[in-house]
């Protein structure tokens, strides 16, 4: 860099001016930043084979070895988990997922699911 610098000012354009403070300024954001309808975090629906809400979480799940991972939802379902896509049509369910206040239509979310069917005996 020092020789383009060195380069360039002998061509006649002048280097850049550097402050002390340039190196550690922070970047400005890049994009919107998501604003949520409750002013805190959406929660995770946990859903049934059925798609059908049998509980919340507030936590996020991890990753682990390879596997989607969460304490709750796998106490919940009885087993392992897998996340999956579900449309939600209850107004309070899309408060709940993060959806604006008054949205209509489907909202579409995230949630935690089991990663196999339960048989019915």
């Amino acid at each position: 860099m020092a020789q383009k610098n060195a380069d360039s000012t002998k061509l006649g354009i002048p280097a850049p001016a550097v402050q002390a403070g340039d190196a550690l300024a922070p970047r400005p954001q890049r994009g919107r930043r998501r604003r949520w309808a409750a002013g805190g975090a959406a929660s995770i629906p946990i859903v049934n084979d059925a798609h059908e809400i049998v509980g919340w979480t507030e936590t996020a799940p991890a990753v682990e070895n390879g596997r989607l991972r969460h304490a709750g939802a796998e106490r919940v379902l009885r087993g392992p988990i897998y996340c999956t896509q579900i449309a939600l049509a209850c107004e309070q369910d899309i408060r709940r997922a993060g959806g604006p206040t008054g949205w209509t239509g489907p909202w579409r979310c995230l949630a935690l699911c089991p990663t196999r069917p339960r048989r019915h005996n």
